[in-house]
């Protein structure tokens, strides 16, 4: 029963007016025609029976509940080297892509204790090593909190508050791309 909750808490939503603006941001960047060259893509699209899905359709994700069923009853094996990985071969092969079986059966997950800071009186996890991001990203939100910035105006309301949070996640981009502030 358990299973079941999970698959369908995963697998169904309402379009909300959020979710719709989303999915209209993505029409508008063409990535609706990106979607449409698949029956996948397709299928996602055009669940409700519209062009694009609408504030108040039921979104369902029946093949996602099916893929989790069978990862839960097969476990990694379905999506490293079953099914799965198969299809995902297939379909990346189809547009061009290059990946083969063989690289998702040497896949080899890494567990690692995630990394942690107080922000904001907020806990903040990120991926521990090899994953660097987080001495990237602690930094940057240590530095909005020492701005204060949740003690000032919107950002929307205040040109420097916008000024400021630009200049910390320039920052912050800048660092990822160079590995320096």
């Amino acid at each position: 029963m358990k299973k079941l909750i999970c698959s369908c808490f995963i697998t169904m939503a309402i379009f909300t007016p959020n979710c719709i603006g989303r999915v209209n941001k993505v029409s508008k960047e063409n990535r609706s025609e990106d979607l449409s060259r698949t029956e996948e893509g397709r299928e996602f699209l055009h669940q409700a029976g519209n062009d694009l899905p609408v504030e108040g359709n039921l979104f369902v994700q029946r093949k996602l509940a099916e893929t989790l069923r069978l990862t839960s009853e097969h476990g990694a094996k379905y999506f490293y080297t079953g099914g799965w990985a198969k299809h995902f071969v297939e379909m990346v092969r189809s547009d061009g892509g290059k990946v083969s079986l063989k690289d998702l059966a040497n896949y080899k997950a890494v567990w690692t204790k995630p990394q942690l800071t107080d922000v904001f009186g907020h806990k903040v996890y990120c991926a521990g090593l090899p994953n660097e991001i987080c001495y990237k990203l602690f930094p940057a939100i240590h530095l909005l909190e020492e701005l204060k910035i949740d003690k000032r105006a919107n950002y929307w309301q205040d040109p420097l508050v916008l000024r400021d949070i630009q200049r910390v996640l320039q920052s912050f981009v800048d660092f990822q791309q160079s590995g320096s502030f």
